[in-house]
Parts: C-alpha cells; sequence; structure tokens
C-alpha cells in the first residue's frame, strides 16, 4: 500500500478540521435558535403576563372610582339626613303631576340598561313638558317643569345606580366644580383629555364617571344645547330646578 505524502496528509488533516468547524458552527446555531426561540417564548409569556397586570390594574382603578362615588354618596345622604329612602318615598317616587307612566324606565333602570333608560329619560320628559313634538326643552320648559315628576326621575336614577347616576349627583358635582361648565364636563366624563365627547362615546356602565348619567343638557351632538339653551345654561337650569322643588 503507498504511503501517503505530507501534502495528502495535510490535506486530509484540513478537510477533517474544515468538517469538525463545520459541524461545531452547526450544532452552535441550532443552540443559539434553541435558545433565541425559548427568549421569544418567554417573552411573550412576559408580555401576557404584563397586558394581565396592567388590565388587573385597570380594572381596581375602576372599583377605586366607583367605590369613592359610592362613599361621596352616603356622605352626602348622611348630611341630608336621608341616607335611604322611607316607603312613603318609594311610593311616591313613581308620582306624576301630568300623568306620565314611569314603569318603563323603572324597569329599564332596575335592569341596568343603562342607554336605553337614559333615552327613555329624555321621552317622558319632553312629555312631561308637553315638547314632544318640538323634541328639545327651552329655558322656560326647564324652569317650569313639574316638580314631581323632576324628583321622580331623579330618585328613580339615583336608587337604581346606588348613588352614582342622577341629577342629584350632577348637582353635588356642578356646585363644586371650580371653573364652571368645562370642568363639571371633565369631572363627569362628558369631555375626556380636552375634547368633549359625542353621544355615542359615553359609556352606558357604572364604570363611567359618578354623574356621567342622564344626559340633560344636551342630546346627540357634542355640547351644543338643546333648544335654546346651550348646553352650559341647560344643565344650570335643570339644577336650579331640582334645588327649587326639593326647597321645603
Amino acid at each position: 500500500m503507498p504511503k501517503k505524502s505530507k501534502s495528502q496528509s495535510s490535506d486530509l488533516l484540513s478537510n477533517a478540521s474544515s468538517k469538525e468547524g463545520k459541524k461545531y458552527k452547526r450544532e452552535t446555531l441550532l443552540r443559539l435558535e434553541v435558545r433565541l426561540d425559548e427568549m421569544q417564548a418567554q417573552l411573550q409569556q412576559a408580555g401576557e403576563e404584563r397586558a394581565q397586570l396592567l388590565s388587573l390594574l385597570q380594572q381596581a382603578a375602576q372599583e377605586r372610582v366607583y367605590l369613592q362615588s359610592q362613599l361621596e354618596w352616603v356622605l352626602y345622604r348622611l348630611e341630608q339626613g336621608n341616607l335611604a329612602p322611607t316607603p312613603e318615598q318609594s311610593e311616591t317616587a313613581q308620582y306624576s303631576e301630568v300623568g306620565i307612566d314611569y314603569s318603563e324606565l323603572q324597569n329599564l333602570l332596575e335592569s341596568g340598561k343603562w342607554q336605553k333608560a337614559d333615552r327613555q329619560t329624555w321621552e317622558v320628559m319632553l312629555k312631561a313638558a308637553g315638547r314632544e313634538k318640538e323634541g328639545c326643552l327651552t329655558a322656560e320648559d326647564i324652569q317650569n317643569f313639574p316638580c314631581t315628576d323632576l324628583r321622580t326621575i331623579d330618585w328613580f336614577w339615583e336608587h337604581y345606580s346606588n348613588g352614582h347616576f342622577g341629577l342629584s349627583v350632577q348637582q353635588r358635582i356642578w356646585q363644586s366644580s371650580n371653573t364652571g361648565y368645562t370642568d363639571f364636563c371633565d369631572r363627569i366624563g362628558w369631555r375626556v383629555r380636552g375634547g368633549w365627547l359625542y353621544y355615542n362615546e359615553l359609556s352606558f356602565n357604572l364604570n363611567a364617571p359618578a354623574g356621567h348619567l342622564p344626559v340633560l343638557a344636551w342630546r346627540q351632538r357634542a355640547c351644543y344645547g338643546v333648544g335654546k339653551c346651550t348646553a352650559s345654561e341647560s344643565i344650570s337650569h335643570f339644577i336650579t330646578r331640582l334645588s327649587t322643588c326639593n326647597s321645603p
């Protein structure tokens, strides 16, 4: 058998080394790919856990706002000496001076159908004021709105939302607003980050800010008012009328 030359031996060693090197590189790349996949899976899991934590934090923040509004309502009722409605109040809460049937509104509120209840509220208010054809309320309409009916509507909203919604809640916020209507809208969520909301952008649930509903100052358009009143004038007239109606 002929002996291999030094050159041939060197080539064989070089080829062997080259194969080992390629094999090592392939194995290294495979290990890196596996490690990369593991890291990507860990990042994905971390992202999902972060999203869950953010969701929990958001839920906790919403619950905090709701509980705060509940506390404010209880304190307000204590100050008024009327923590809960009496049986007499419950019986008269459905009464109307002008023959309005509020059973549908009551059922919607009791079922938590807040948007339908808001629309129904507007319909019965137009009917109570004799303004169904016009579809809006003027300052005079609001100033002469039947007191019993206004108290009835407010009582239903406040009762079935556990003090979270209602004109009385809006009244309390309005009276404590620092800069008038703009501050009021910021606090009850009709204005968000400097932008006025349209009706279909409102939050029809108990996660909304306190006083978010009902929408009496404006309809369908972002705070442009109804009838011959601006939105600011409308809410002011409603709150003044409620104060007058609740005066001894």
